[in-house]
């Protein structure tokens, strides 16, 4: 197989890795299940109504929006914890 070849072929899988994260992350409808039913809605009954009915009613978020979710509480608790004078621990 000449250089080209294995360009190609490396290419080709490297490309197919980043296609197959991008599909996990961002495309795939995880069931809520996968997440924590419970974790769900402690997270949920911070976040607004329309959001919680939303993801209960289909049933399934993308990791993406999981992290997403639970990095704007990790901010607001942040935001607290500044708010009172407290130095929050890294």
């Amino acid at each position: 197989m000449t250089l080209l070849g294995w360009l190609v072929l490396v290419g080709g899988a490297v490309t197919l890795s980043g296609a197959v994260y991008v599909w996990n992350d961002r495309y795939r409808r995880v069931p809520l299940a996968e997440f924590g039913e419970g974790n769900v809605q402690r997270v949920g009954a911070w976040e607004n109504p329309e959001w919680r009915e939303k993801v209960w009613s289909r049933g399934w978020m993308t990791s993406a929006e999981w992290r997403a979710v639970n990095k704007r509480q990790l901010a607001a608790i942040d935001a607290e914890l500044r708010r009172r004078g407290i130095t929050p621990k890294d």
